[in-house]
């Protein structure tokens, strides 16, 4: 098994595509999160041969450094040595502490509708030349992304058809892809009279992944962070969850 996959590393390294086998995608559907007669309750998830996912563990190693490294101290997803424990003990203070001095807070959690499902692959490749991704590298994802079907099942199969958005969930590339794109939306938002006070430094937000909060002392700010963050999100393809996005407050109650 090694030597075969020596080989086939050397065979897309050197060619820089990679084999139709290798490539190769099948969804099936998830079991239902609540009502199974409503299809937006489902979530796709990939099938994936075990050699394609011996060959993008060995892709991730060549890029997680470079990745990782373009990584703020507010994301705590995918990563070594960070936790959301961390990001929850740090929410939990700010809390406690404006209430103990009377500060006013408003604090936004973000959910995007079906996140990894969203992505536009024209921003991902923008985003990995941005961020320092060796070339050949781009390419080899990229040549994967091009060559993934999908069909779906009901009493028999359908006809296969390309995927042309979304990152695959239960491909090991996928959570240091989805980070460097939300990195991405970060870097082009202007927040830097925003957030609130913690020990002399202005916190915007923290993340987890794709689970974010965003901090603000006054109204109108979180409502412009919220708006923005809407804004660039939808350039790559993500949507917030109106019904899932929640802001609280010790201040003015608002509706969200």
């Amino acid at each position: 098994m090694f030597g075969c996959v020596v080989v086939l590393k050397d065979d897309c390294v050197a060619s820089r595509t990679v084999s139709g086998y290798v490539g190769a995608l099948g969804y099936t559907e998830a079991k239902s999160l609540g009502d199974k007669h409503e299809i937006g309750n489902y979530r796709p998830i990939s099938l994936m041969s075990n050699v394609y996912k011996v060959f993008a563990k060995i892709i991730l190693k060549r890029i997680e450094r470079t990745l990782d490294e373009q990584q703020p101290i507010e994301q705590a997803g995918f990563r070594k040595n960070y936790s959301v424990i961390d990001h929850i003990h740090t929410v939990c203070q700010i809390i406690e502490k404006y209430n103990e001095y009377q500060l006013t807070y408003y604090i936004a959690f973000i959910d995007y509708n079906k996140a990894f499902d969203s992505l536009l692959h024209k921003n991902l490749w923008e985003t990995l030349v941005e961020q320092g991704v060796e070339y050949k590298c781009i390419r080899l994802i990229r040549n994967v992304y091009n060559h993934s079907t999908t069909r779906i099942q009901l009493e028999k199969k359908g006809v296969p058809f390309k995927v042309r958005k979304g990152v695959r969930q239960g491909d090991p590339l996928s959570p240091k892809l989805f980070s460097a794109i939300l990195e991405s939306i970060f870097r082009r938002l202007n927040w830097k009279e925003l957030g609130i006070n913690v020990d002399g430094t202005l916190l915007t937000h923290l993340r987890f992944a794709d689970d974010i909060v965003l901090f603000a002392k006054i109204l109108e700010d979180i409502t412009k962070m919220t708006e923005d963050l809407a804004i660039e999100s939808e350039r790559v393809g993500l949507k917030l969850n109106p019904e899932k996005t929640r802001v609280m407050t010790n201040g003015n109650k608002t509706s969200s």
